[in-house]
């Protein structure tokens, strides 16, 4: 299985784990969730969760967020403690992020700027849910 696909949001070659990639996000959208400057919908604090718990918080806060039309989410994962340079829940967000319950609905994801918790915290741009009645979302 080729997982550059540009169909799906997996990560490019040149990619780090802190960041995906889809061929699909338009420059300027990329651009402003980079900055930190795209509309955050929801944030979801996952600092001090045990790493199972973390998980499932996860999985269904982008479930939930997806079903309601809501596009740029803040998840907030700590640093890690001082004995790990990297957190549990920060190292494994890339693998979680393409879990097959959800990577359908993640379109990228990209470090936090300094302003929105920096190293400890990510922006994830959730896909347009298509099936959703646009007419009645906020």
């Amino acid at each position: 299985m080729n997982l550059n696909k540009c169909n799906h949001s997996f990560f490019s070659q040149k990619s780090s784990p802190y960041t995906s990639l889809s061929c699909s996000l338009d420059h300027n959208t990329k651009l402003k969730v980079d900055r930190g400057e795209y509309f955050i919908d929801a944030k979801l604090d996952l600092h001090g969760c045990h790493i199972d718990d973390a998980y499932y918080k996860l999985v269904n806060f982008i479930i939930k967020n997806y079903q309601i039309g809501n596009r740029c989410l803040l998840v907030i994962t700590g640093h890690g403690n001082s004995t790990n340079k990297v957190g549990a829940i920060k190292n494994n967000l890339h693998k979680w992020l393409n879990d097959t319950k959800i990577y359908y609905m993640v379109l990228y994801f990209q470090q936090a700027t300094k302003k929105h918790g920096g190293k400890g915290a990510f922006y994830v741009l959730l896909r347009r849910n298509k099936n959703l009645d646009t007419t009645f979302k906020k």
